[in-house]
């Protein structure tokens, strides 16, 4: 059995994955957040409790019950247990280029995977609760060029919001007669200029 020092994530149903605890440290913000607290903590804690008290602590760090779906985790370990060389380190913002030729290829199969399955926010929601840059990054800009594609697509602006609301899983929060005087605003826009979206 390993003796390695783990990054535990488990779900509310109780699945958990583990991820090395030193490349969990390099990838994931939360885990390097540690000294901060313990900063906050100093002047009550100093006097009660020597500073390497929990160093010896055999219990792996864990973030437990978090509220995603069993692939979200297997992706966010795959993810990190990745080589450096096959995650991309940086995306540019704006992306002014096909997010193709920015990430490997086995980056956009994850994320388009993740959004064939229904996924893809959910996985965006638990890399930024766990800072996790690099996957962050990936699901967002994957996000933004669907977005784009997404709207496009839409025969008009009232559809296309709807559209974009279901792939975001965001709910209209307009009544109906918000929306009616929405799109009448929107029809009036196009009729004086055609181009205006």
């Amino acid at each position: 059995m390993s003796t390695e020092e783990v990054f535990r994530m488990s779900n509310v149903s109780g699945y958990s994955v583990e991820i090395p605890l030193a490349k969990a440290k390099e990838l994931l913000g939360m885990l390097n957040m540690d000294q901060v607290f313990r900063a906050a903590r100093a002047g009550a804690d100093d006097a009660d409790e020597p500073a390497d008290a929990d160093d010896g602590d055999a219990e792996p760090v864990k973030a437990e019950g978090m509220e995603y779906c069993k692939e979200v985790l297997d992706v966010v370990r795959a993810y990190a247990l990745l080589s450096s060389d096959e995650r991309t380190s940086s995306i540019p913002r704006p992306l002014t280029q096909d997010l193709r030729s920015v990430v490997y290829a086995g980056e956009m199969e994850l994320v388009e995977k993740a959004e064939k399955e229904d996924y893809l926010v959910d996985l965006l929601n638990c890399a930024l609760f766990l800072r996790f840059s690099q996957l962050s990054a990936l699901c967002a800009a994957y996000m933004a060029v669907r977005i784009d594609e997404i709207a496009k697509a839409a025969p008009d602006i009232m559809e296309g919001a709807e559209r974009i609301r279901k792939f975001l899983h965001m709910q209209n929060e307009w009544t109906e007669e918000e929306m009616g005087h929405l799109r009448r605003e929107m029809e009036y826009a196009k009729s004086v200029d055609p181009n205006v979206y």
